[in-house]
């Protein structure tokens, strides 16, 4: 391991009593990043933007000595198309991704997701992986990347790996990814085609940068005829200790023709299947009844995305 990979820890860390990190880390390369973790047998993490885990290590909910910074690694900061696939790089910004055109034209989804997490200051420093290993339920830009069906790619030094986003989350605040010994380093989906449709939909509180009340995240295929639906995917978030896959409603909507009665029966079919419970940001019967409201708010919205804002 080269000498200059290991940096003074930053003023910022040091002075901070609530802090106890002894060792911070500048990796050159993924490799070099995993040699560190491996040495530092599980007293390390993964750090990119940092805005959950700093938050995190104050409140001692995170108890390490060092941190690993891979935002000097070269070849993770680029969001590309290739072979129908959108790849986005583990140093990609929120912002980065809610104003980048590739997003906005083919998975609109995740533009506004990204567009609606938490404050500027925010959105300019987190990163995908980032709500990912955090695996809270709310996280936006998660429950985006589960409508558009996203896989990771998780570095060890047992290999590399492409797992769903979807299979990921364990429980609340639990990912299956460890970042005292594991790398997400990409992000993957398909782009979507003409006919598809998608839409985020939010509810939080006014003025508050926080994680909202509900979610909803959801992508629309229609069929050639564009008379009926394919393919839907509808994720609820945080309704359940994991970002919540309304299946039920999307099983009514396969292969059903296109009318707002069937748009309703899911909205209400999701709604009846969640299982918030009541929380700081509101309580279990409101939220389960705007599940029922946001769901159709986005399937319907998804529609009008498909058919460029006609009627349905």
């Amino acid at each position: 391991m080269d000498k200059n990979s290991i940096d003074n820890i930053p003023l910022v860390y040091y002075k901070n009593k609530s802090m106890t990190l002894k060792r911070y880390y500048h990796p050159k390369s993924i490799n070099e990043a995993l040699h560190i973790l491996e040495k530092e047998k599980g007293k390390a993490q993964v750090i990119a933007g940092g805005t959950d885990l700093i938050i995190d290590l104050k409140n001692k909910k995170v108890n390490i000595d060092a941190l690993v910074d891979i935002t000097r690694i070269e070849g993770l900061s680029s969001i590309e198309l290739k072979d129908d696939f959108i790849y986005i790089g583990a140093l990609v910004t929120h912002s980065e991704i809610a104003k980048s055109t590739l997003i906005k034209k083919n998975a609109k989804v995740l533009a506004l997701a990204t567009l609606n997490i938490g404050s500027p200051q925010v959105r300019n420093l987190g990163t995908l992986p980032g709500n990912i290993v955090n695996a809270r339920p709310a996280a936006d830009g998660a429950t985006a990347l589960i409508a558009l069906n996203a896989l990771a790619e998780i570095h060890s030094t047992n290999g590399v790996r492409w797992e769903k986003i979807e299979d990921l989350y364990l429980e609340a605040g639990k990912s299956k990814v460890n970042p005292a010994s594991e790398i997400i380093t990409k992000i993957k989906f398909r782009f979507l085609s003409d006919n598809h449709g998608s839409s985020f939909q939010r509810l939080a509180k006014r003025k508050a940068m926080a994680l909202p009340v509900l979610n909803c995240a959801s992508v629309v295929e229609v069929d050639k005829k564009m008379d009926r639906f394919k393919n839907v995917k509808i994720v609820v978030g945080p309704v359940a200790p994991t970002p919540f896959r309304a299946k039920r409603a999307e099983d009514l909507l396969k292969d059903a023709k296109i009318s707002k009665e069937i748009v309703a029966q899911a909205a209400e079919i999701a709604s009846l299947d969640s299982q918030p419970r009541d929380s700081i940001r509101g309580g279990a019967i409101y939220r389960k009844d705007m599940v029922k409201v946001l769901v159709k708010r986005a399937l319907i919205d998804s529609l009008k995305d498909v058919f460029l804002g006609r009627e349905i």
